[in-house]
């Protein structure tokens, strides 16, 4: 049997030897040729289950996609999967192809590495997408991509709400001026935040006014916090657009007209925030699938 140890601390395609329960340390050119192709196998199913879930943020080409002025790309790993953001690692998916229970010490692993197995023993249980650090995938579940749905989800939802109301600075004088004007967004001393959607033709003035008076850099980051804020600004569930209502601890709440869908997110204490998004106001995997979730974020990282 291997041990979580091994899977997760070391590319499984890189093993010389695997401690067998049964038969000790076996090298991996004696080991049996279609226990391999079962582990290959299995990464190629998680991998298809991983584009599969990525399509609900626009179509993937060579395994990349454009989303909220992001690049996310896909990319392997050995056997392991990795889900990038602007070439950064927010997701290791870590195929385990084995009938065996879960170990005990699953919590233990790191919070971007997610262990991916069939869950087998498991039979019904669509109660939570998680099961500790571990991601039930396997062809027999029809909530698969449910499954991989919701934790991909809460990975970019982070995202983007991590430069929520995070002021663009400093402000030269001129594009201070023009900002107080405009409904969406809020501008004090030096300081601008971008709290709302504000019209294209209000971004149009804005983008033309940081080009002309401010750093480069700037007008990036402005560009950058407007298009993060485009996409807060479209309903998760229907992709309507959905307004945002500021609250006075810097975070929002917003009800999707269309369908309803409640969001929150706001401050817990000190840097820790939270996200809820509600559909027909419950947050029940079982029930809603990746429509509805909860979870905590560290604004200090």
């Amino acid at each position: 049997m291997l041990s979580l140890s091994t899977i997760a601390g070391t590319e499984i395609s890189n093993l010389s030897w695997v401690n067998f329960q049964s038969a000790g340390w076996v090298s991996f050119q004696s080991a049996p040729t279609a226990n391999q192709q079962l582990e290959l196998a299995y990464s190629v199913y998680t991998g298809l289950v991983l584009r599969q879930t990525l399509l609900h943020y626009g179509p993937l080409k060579n395994g990349s996609a454009s989303w909220a002025n992001h690049q996310i790309s896909i990319r392997q790993n050995g056997l392991n999967w990795q889900l990038m953001v602007d070439n950064n690692t927010k997701l290791e998916l870590v195929p385990w192809a084995c009938s065996c229970a879960l170990p005990d010490d699953i919590n233990k692993l790191p919070s971007q590495r997610v262990i991916c197995w069939p869950g087998i023993e498991l039979e019904d249980s669509v109660d939570a997408a998680l099961i500790g650090c571990a991601l039930r995938v396997s062809p027999m579940d029809l909530y698969v991509v449910e499954r991989m749905g919701a934790l991909v989800d809460q990975v970019l939802s982070r995202v983007v709400l991590a430069g929520y109301a995070v002021p663009v600075m400093p402000l030269p004088g001129p594009v201070a001026m023009a900002g107080k004007i405009i409904k969406g967004l809020k501008v004090q001393g030096s300081q601008l935040q971008i709290l709302n959607r504000i019209a294209d033709e209000d971004a149009a003035n804005m983008q033309a006014s940081f080009a002309k008076h401010a750093r480069q850099e700037l007008g990036q980051a402005f560009d950058s916090r407007l298009k993060e804020l485009q996409a807060l600004s479209r309903c998760p569930v229907c992709a309507e657009s959905s307004e945002l209502t500021t609250q006075n601890d810097g975070g929002f709440s917003s009800v999707c007209k269309q369908c309803e869908t409640k969001r929150y997110w706001r401050k817990v204490t000190g840097t820790d925030w939270e996200y809820q998004q509600l559909l027909n106001g419950i947050d029940i995997f079982r029930v809603n699938g990746r429509r509805s979730m909860t979870f905590p974020v560290d604004r200090s990282l």
